[in-house]
């Protein structure tokens, strides 16, 4: 079947065997049955046709008559039937992240994103989970990357325009859809890499700078781009640069034989050489092995090459780097602050390693004591790790002498020393899977500065501290649940914010579509240490939104409320939020 014809002129057309006709266009019988199983197995669903999956909050797109694409991301599914398997390997993209499905997933899948499976029966489950090889422990303690709360459709829409922008300004995608060109990769319905080379292209849109930054993978090489580049873009390299005008380096890059470098990077190289003579009849692309992308250095491998030093104007282009190896050399510490592994380096001609005071040195390296004071501190704090050397315990990345990363998942570990406070250059804590219960004060003076933190699998009681946007799943089941604490509500055993609750019943009192609800069951919420962090009402048929909204607004980090019939005036906080409103029973107002 070939979709998208005019067959008004065909004589008798139906569709092929196997196929049905909805709407005057022809669907494979399998593919239409599987998004219908899809909606019998999840009440979210009740009511919705096949082709009505995903555009509330998600995509959907057939080719001759086949699904190809099928977003489903935070559509609060709970269960996805093992038919699935039968077109998944059709299905260019799929993506079903950020839902409430349990495990054990269907065999042919290989990832299926964050998932929260707070309510999930995990211990029942364990045996039939532990034999598929393709089910993955998704506890990593870096949680932004399947974070619910960042799922936001209107990045969404702005990433697909910006798409559409390299589909209106270059002929080479003519005819394509956005999610068609090149090789792509989303993450929370968020454009996170993007390749784009030999697509036959002349031109970037000056757009793609809104999202540029945000992009860990860019490649666009093998097109016909010519400058001048979008404000973001210093210089593309591995272009057809003929029919360009005049074209030159851009400034603080240097034309070497054709090519442009960055002028910086290019300074480093030759620093490198003028400190080590085992380099000096060398020229700056000529030592090690270099990789260039777009005129900056991308790799730099310098093993093997009799190195004595290394100078700290590396740290200047070392998070660019996708790799830097200078192992097998006779580098003498300290090295840069940026280096936090200088492989193995012959040292028997270097001096013996002096740390500056409050400092201590251990296998060639400076630490910060007071840091690892702590570590020692949780040595003697717990019976089930007092034997572990304090630099052996979990897994750990020091930076500048400070510990930067701290990882105790799965340690027994009972209790966290209050001198973990002292921890000022901590960013990441992983605590999941111990038998924690309680916290020290002290974490919530470090709490702001982490980037990442995993306290899930423990055994802490609620409530819990102020500080903490999110504790994650606790076994509380020897959690005393007598009473809640003053200025919340109980309901089901579970201790809520009153005022959020309040705000809730005035929606249900103030919409006639919401009448009869209880106020946990409108729209699709969630709730973070007893506050309410997420609201979605849209596509709900308010027609008012209470004022109280204004008291809990600054709390919430997600509050949608587009696609109703809201009448102005509206609440100032929400003003923002207020989206896309049917506005033709509003009564009209004189000027």
């Amino acid at each position: 079947y070939i979709s998208d014809q005019n067959t008004k002129a065909c004589a008798d057309f139906k569709c092929p065997e196997k196929y049905i006709e909805i709407e005057g266009e022809c669907y494979n019988e399998t593919h239409i049955s599987i998004l219908q199983d899809i909606i019998d197995n999840n009440s979210v669903y009740i009511n919705l046709m096949p082709l009505e999956l995903g555009t509330d909050i998600g995509y959907q797109k057939w080719k001759n008559g086949k699904l190809t694409i099928l977003n489903l991301i935070n559509n609060q599914i709970t269960n996805l039937p093992e038919s699935i398997c039968k077109i998944y390997s059709e299905i260019k993209s799929f993506d079903i992240s950020n839902n409430y499905i349990c495990p054990p997933y269907p065999e042919c899948f290989d990832y299926m994103g964050y998932q929260d499976t707070q309510n999930c029966d995990i211990a029942g489950t364990v045996d039939s989970v532990l034999i598929l090889d393709n089910v993955i422990d998704n506890r990593s303690f870096y949680l932004s990357e399947g974070n619910i709360l960042d799922i936001n459709s209107e990045y969404f829409q702005n990433d697909l325009e910006i798409l559409q922008s390299f589909i209106d300004n270059n002929k080479s995608l003519e005819g394509k859809e956005p999610l068609e060109i090149g090789v792509q990769k989303w993450i929370n319905m968020r454009l996170v890499s993007l390749d784009l080379s030999s697509a036959g292209l002349t031109y970037i849109p000056a757009g793609l700078c809104n999202i540029y930054s945000d992009l860990s993978h860019f490649d666009i090489s093998g097109n016909a781009v010519c400058p001048p580049y979008p404000a973001c873009i210093d210089h593309l390299a591995d272009q057809e640069i003929t029919s360009c005008i005049s074209y030159s380096c851009p400034d603080t890059y240097d034309d070497i034989n054709g090519t442009c470098y960055s002028q910086h990077d290019l300074s480093i190289l030759e620093e490198l050489i003028a400190n080590n003579t085992s380099l000096s009849d060398k020229s700056s692309l000529d030592i090690g092995v270099q990789t260039w992308e777009n005129g900056k250095l991308d790799q730099l491998i310098l093993s093997g090459n009799q190195l004595t030093h290394i100078p700290e104007s590396i740290c200047s282009i070392y998070s660019d780097l996708s790799d830097f190896d200078i192992s097998n050399n006779l580098l003498c510490p300290p090295y840069p602050g940026c280096i936090t592994n200088a492989g193995y380096q012959d040292t028997a001609g270097c001096d013996q390693l002096t740390c500056p005071e409050g400092y201590v040195a251990f296998d060639g390296q400076c630490y910060f004591y007071e840091d690892l004071r702590v570590l020692i501190d949780f040595t003697t704090a717990n019976a089930v790790i007092e034997y572990h050397h304090p630099l052996l315990l979990g897994y750990q990345v020091w930076k500048d002498s400070h510990l930067q990363l701290l990882h105790l998942d799965g340690m027994g570990i009972t209790s966290v020393p209050e001198s973990i406070q002292t921890l000022d250059h901590l960013r990441y804590l992983n605590l999941n899977n111990n038998k924690l219960s309680v916290l020290p004060e002290g974490m919530c003076t470090i709490y702001p500065d982490l980037k990442g933190i995993d306290l899930t699998n423990n055994l802490l009681c609620p409530p819990y501290p102020e500080c903490f946007d999110y504790m994650g799943y606790q076994d509380t089941g020897n959690c005393i649940h007598d009473y809640c604490p003053y200025g919340y509500r109980e309901i089901d055993e579970t201790c809520y914010y009153e005022k959020d609750i309040v705000v809730l019943e005035n929606f249900i009192a103030s919409n006639a579509s919401l009448f009869g609800r209880k106020p946990l069951e409108i729209g699709v919420q969630n709730w973070e240490n007893m506050r309410l962090s997420v609201l979605y009402l849209g596509v709900n048929q308010l027609t008012t939104v209470p004022e109280s909204i204004c008291e809990i607004s600054s709390n919430l980090k997600t509050l949608n409320i587009s696609d109703n019939s809201i009448c102005p005036p509206f609440p100032m906080c929400i003003e923002k939020y207020i989206g896309n409103q049917d506005n033709s029973n509003c009564s009209k107002v004189s000027p």
